[in-house]
């Protein structure tokens, strides 16, 4: 049975600022609670799910995990969904390893959730393990995120830096996602490398431009202006591992 506290506690993690004091995020769903439990990526503090998730699951559910069993009406006092999914974790936000995959995507500012949730999952599809944003980009562990990794956070690593700095440290080629710049499909790619892209709305600055070492355009034959930040990011991704697959 749920107590007061432990609604309180949840319904507190939607803010960034509770998310930073109690250092711990909720995910959401049959597929993401599936995902992190099996990769083990994160510690799970608390599963809280129904019977008939509990009865179906019961191989993921390891000894030591907390498990609260509820009932569909507490689960919708907790959960952030509008049709919650018989499981919600509670999950603690554990300090990542500093490690140097062969490839990263790095991005400025970025701002909406849902783009940074797909960025995820074009990582992951991809077999791109590690993203950097900037500091002052949208918190990783907003429910939004969460959900639209549809499970792929499970296995991509997601840091904060100062982007201008760790640019500068960088020892890999950064191939930026610019307008006027190299045609995308005529550059040779290394075997490592950067993907930098840049805001929803003002792309990179000019800060962080004269740092890169490729400055590329997706090529375009249309009538649009731009395209959206996670669509250049599966593109310029896609495009790269097209190139080393070959070889």
């Amino acid at each position: 049975m749920l107590s007061n506290r432990q609604i309180k506690l949840i319904q507190s993690l939607k803010q960034k600022k509770f998310r930073n004091e109690y250092q711990m995020f909720v995910a959401e769903g049959e597929k993401i609670a599936k995902e992190i439990i099996e990769h083990q990526s994160f510690e799970v503090e608390t599963i809280y799910a129904t019977a008939e998730w509990l009865s179906l699951n019961s191989k993921l559910l390891t000894s030591g995990i907390s498990i609260c069993e509820v009932t569909e009406k507490e689960l919708k006092k907790i959960s952030f969904l509008s049709t919650p999914n018989q499981v919600l974790l509670l999950l603690k936000i554990t300090k990542l390893k500093e490690e140097q995959p062969d490839w990263t995507i790095a991005i400025e500012k970025l701002q909406d959730p849902g783009n940074l949730g797909t960025i995820i999952r074009v990582a992951d599809w991809f077999g791109i393990s590690q993203i950097v944003l900037s500091e002052d980009s949208v918190d990783v562990y907003n429910p939004k995120v969460i959900q639209a990794t549809m499970g792929s956070i499970a296995r991509v690593a997601v840091e904060y830096k100062d982007l201008d700095q760790w640019i500068s440290n960088q020892n890999r080629p950064v191939y930026a996602a610019v307008l006027g710049g190299e045609n995308l499909y005529q550059t040779n790619f290394e075997s490592k490398g950067v993907i930098l892209l840049g805001n929803e709305s003002k792309g990179l600055s000019t800060q962080i431009l004269s740092k890169v070492s490729h400055r590329l355009e997706i090529p375009r034959r249309g009538g649009a202006e731009s395209l959206n930040v996670s669509v250049a990011c599966s593109i310029m991704s896609s495009e790269i591992m097209r190139q080393i697959s070959l070889r």
